[in-house]
């Protein structure tokens, strides 16, 4: 279930908004408190960055992003490196929307991600693909470790 789609809600502040320093709400983190009890998938896609890391920091289980991205491999929906990491510290994982036509390694294709310490990069995130859908389109899965 996701925390929210692009509005904010009671939950969550979300991505489509002006001002994008909304995060969790106190409601929203007994929200995702009961989501872990009741053994659900979590779902910060479409959230700001900060209430995508506070999600993770709240559950106590991995927390998934459905379809939004990384910036290095995906254009549209991304997220920071500061998310990424919190996704790689907590387990959580990736769904990177329309694989086949925008995601890339640098080299022209999706597969293995390195994002090293210099020129803004994540200080060492390495990101492995695996994809879903025919024909190379659909959902590139992606977990991330800090190397």
């Amino acid at each position: 279930m996701g925390i929210c789609y692009s509005e904010s809600n009671m939950l969550g502040a979300g991505m489509g908004e002006t001002y994008k320093d909304g995060g969790l709400s106190d409601f929203g983190y007994d929200v995702v408190k009961r989501m872990n009890k009741l053994g659900m998938l979590i779902d910060v896609g479409h959230t700001t960055d900060r209430t995508a890391i506070e999600t993770i920091e709240a559950s106590d289980k991995p927390v998934f992003n459905s379809h939004s991205g990384p910036g290095a491999i995906a254009d549209g929906h991304t997220n920071s490196d500061e998310v990424l990491h919190a996704f790689a510290e907590n387990d959580g994982l990736i769904g990177v929307g329309g694989a086949g036509n925008n995601a890339t390694d640098g080299n022209g294709t999706a597969g293995t991600v390195n994002r090293g310490g210099g020129g803004g990069g994540a200080g060492g995130v390495t990101g492995t693909a695996s994809y879903g859908g025919a024909g190379g389109s659909g959902i590139v899965i992606i977990r991330y470790t800090i190397a």
